[in-house]
């Protein structure tokens, strides 16, 4: 990150920081709205449901402004505030709680994983305090605009800081009140009792255009103008009435007037004092045009997306509230674009942005009456119709979308194919909250992108039922991680020719401690979209190992064991070194494990799959290719992958023998895994006739019920001991 130009007091000139917070008499105060302001400002400009205005003393962290936590203060020792004061720039920790050093962190140990902070940085250099947005989930990226953002909100902090210091200063005596006048960077102008002025210095000149020569004994009132709201100039003339020595009240705001006409507002303190027997008034006068600039700009940030300038999702949410609270029907539709995923990755990141652009404002124009359009986040949007609650008008509306985006869409020229899934939800019916309206129409765009690309589906309750069902049983299979119920058996796995054992395929099993044991297909689907997945899978992947190698040194020396593959270990990106440790733990030689992979695998993670796989291939390490010939699976495809086995789906070696289609099929996938060098496997056998069929066509190898079916690890051990008994 680009450091801050201004000076910056390191953290051994301790003495003279404490000095510089001590004169902004801020520590301990009372809240103030300006302060609060800001924090809440930071919140949701970043959607952090933590933000505070944070002062380091000598001793402790103190929050000026708070949102999101009841902590007013902190020891400063191993704090993350204190942290951000030690640079002068943006401080952030992607996730806490993989930092031990911050493990006693007040936030974190109320389970903050991700901070930002930026140090609040007083003229003369020294980090007083720090802005911080603190999230209870780790954040992987805090892009370069969002760190201006942040580096911004921390300069209103201290602008703010910077005008109540000020107005405490001049307060404690008024001889050097004119001497510093003429190098201030905000006006300062003098006044006589009756309002005419007597001092008007060169910052002061810069601001409204006047000389002082053009301004000496005209009236105060000059600076809100001629045309100036009639409040400001009552404001004005009340505080005059009223003054009396010393403060006269807290910086109030107004709308000044230039010498050319134009208007800008601007921040005025008064003070007043006696001179000569003569009451005199001293005004300090800020042009706060950019701040006012700055903060406009950081609102329409904290509500649209930058992208597409689009509400985002922070107000659609408060618009629905609103609307909600009203108690108007309304109806809710969730976009989601089918195939944009393949057209970032085809094209890359930029021209993805540029389709969001052109597919934004297709369905703003679309949406015609349309309450609101808002981008949700990635290729997500939302329609608002307010005052409508019949479903009719909503399919109709979601008809005309998928239609439109149906057909190619033009992005600079050149022809991107797309499509559209879409939920709907119609308040109060299927929601009488903005948390329950969301919910639900994401479950009903859940149920439409299930059903396959453009189509669109209205909420109904059992999708609830079904969801909080399936919540449930995450909860259940998150427990069985936990607590060890999974197991491993393992099916045989044979030489043809000779029906010799080379191995077996290591297959999960769940103990349920209710239901007893359950085979994958009443929990693998669900198991492969949790997070828990990519863990399980590393266990089996450990575990199988293990028990080859057990095997192995139990005697059968070529043993070999094949494993199924989840997608969220390729997600996670780290698959080749976890077989490599797994294989290093077991001390089992990389030729002695497989690793299986589904067509359907390979059309979700193709990219994030291939350079994994060519690692293993590598290290040595076989790649098999599950159920080939059930799905659009291409000849591309065992090109591209580097596999070193086909296996043939028991679906088509079940019928071979009475059906010439399947028939076919097996022979075409022997022809094809012997052009290609290939070994194959073919699974499900069931009958000695299959048998020997399949190898009068030359398949090299077998699986099922003929030579055993999977059994625990123990089962498994007495199976091969008879094994090589008879052998």
């Amino acid at each position: 990150m680009p450091a801050d130009p201004r000076p910056f007091a390191l953290a051994n000139d301790e003495a003279s920081r404490l000095k510089a917070l001590e004169d902004y008499a801020v520590f301990d105060t009372p809240p103030e709205q300006d302060f609060d302001h800001l924090a809440a400002l930071a919140a949701r400009i970043f959607s952090a449901p933590i933000s505070v205005i944070a002062l380091v003393d000598g001793e402790r962290q103190v929050f000026k402004a708070r949102v999101g936590t009841e902590m007013g203060e902190g020891g400063r020792s191993g704090s993350l505030c204190l942290e951000t004061l030690a640079g002068p720039d943006i401080f952030c920790v992607a996730d806490a709680r993989q930092d031990s050093e911050f493990a006693t962190d007040p936030f974190v140990v109320d389970g903050a994983r991700f901070f930002a902070g930026a140090p609040l940085i007083t003229p003369t250099g020294h980090a007083i305090g720090a802005l911080c947005v603190i999230d209870t989930k780790p954040r992987r990226e805090f892009t370069d605009e969002q760190t201006n953002t942040l580096r911004e909100l921390a300069g209103l902090v201290m602008d703010r800081l910077e005008v109540r210091r000020l107005g405490l200063n001049r307060n404690e005596t008024h001889a050097p009140f004119q001497n510093i006048a003429a190098t201030s960077p905000d006006g300062i102008v003098c006044a006589n009792a009756r309002g005419a002025i007597t001092f008007w210095n060169a910052a002061a000149e810069r601001i409204f255009g006047y000389t002082a020569a053009e301004v000496m004994g005209r009236n105060l009132h000059l600076i809100l103008g001629e045309n100036c709201r009639k409040g400001d100039r009552e404001t004005l003339a009340r505080l005059m009435d009223e003054a009396t020595p010393g403060l006269i009240g807290e910086t109030a705001a107004f709308s000044g007037q230039r010498r050319n006409g134009t208007e800008l507002p601007i921040e005025v303190s008064l003070s007043c004092w006696m001179d000569s027997h003569q009451q005199s008034f001293g005004a300090i006068i800020r042009d706060v045009s950019d701040r006012r600039d700055n903060e406009a700009r950081l609102l329409r940030l904290a509500n649209h997306d930058a992208l597409t300038d689009l509400p985002n999702r922070g107000a659609l949410w408060a618009h629905l509230d609103d609307v909600l609270a009203a108690e108007e029907p309304l109806t809710l539709l969730m976009l989601d674009l089918d195939g944009f995923k393949e057209v970032n990755d085809d094209r890359g990141h930029m021209w993805g942005d540029r389709v969001l652009q052109v597919v934004a404002r297709q369905i703003l124009d679309l949406a015609g009456d349309g309450d609101m359009v808002a981008r949700l986040g990635g290729d997500e949007f939302a329609v608002v119709l307010r005052g409508v609650g019949d479903p009719l008008v909503a399919s109709r509306l979601g008809e005309r979308l998928i239609q439109h985006f149906n057909k190619p869409v033009w992005v600079d020229g050149q022809k991107v194919n797309l499509g559209l899934s879409i939920g709907i939800a119609i308040a109060p019916a299927h929601g009488s909250t903005p948390e329950e309206l969301m919910a639900n129409v994401d479950l009903a765009l859940y149920r439409a992108k299930d059903e396959g690309r453009s189509r669109q589906h209205l909420f109904a309750p059992p999708m609830r039922q079904a969801a909080n069902a399936r919540s449930a049983f995450e909860v259940e299979l998150t427990s069985a991680h936990e607590n060890g119920e999974f197991e491993l058996f393992y099916q045989p796995q044979v030489r043809l020719n000779d029906s010799s054992m080379i191995g077996a395929e290591a297959l999960l099993r769940w103990r349920h401690p209710e239901r007893g044991l359950m085979i994958p297909p009443s929990f693998i689907s669900v198991l492969d979209t949790m997070s828990i997945a990519a863990d399980v899978g590393e266990w089996v992947i450990r575990s199988a190992c293990g028990q080859a190698a057990a095997w192995r040194e139990a005697g059968v020396d070529d043993f070999k064991v094949a494993v199924n593959l989840f997608g969220a270990q390729f997600r996670r990106g780290d698959l080749c070194e976890v077989v490599e440790s797994a294989l290093s733990e077991a001390r089992l030689p990389a030729g002695a494990l497989e690793l299986e992979i589904t067509e359907t695998m390979i059309l979700r993670h193709e990219r994030a799959m291939l350079k994994q796989l060519k690692d293993l291939q590598r290290i040595g390490v076989g790649v098999a290719f599950d159920d080939y010939g059930t799905g659009f699976a291409s000849l591309s495809q065992i090109q591209l992958f580097p596999l070193t086995k086909l296996k043939i789906d028991r679906s088509f070696v079940r019928e071979m023998c009475c059906d010439s289609d399947n028939a076919a099929v097996v022979k075409a996938i022997l022809h094809l895994g012997k052009n290609f060098g290939v070994k194959v496997i073919a699974e499900g056998i069931e009958s000695v006739q299959q048998h020997e069929v399949l190898v009068e066509n030359g398949c090299s190898e077998g699986q099922g019920f003929l030579y055993g079916r999977a059994m625990s690890s123990i089962d498994f051990e007495g199976k091969l001991l008879e094994w090589r008994h008879v052998a």
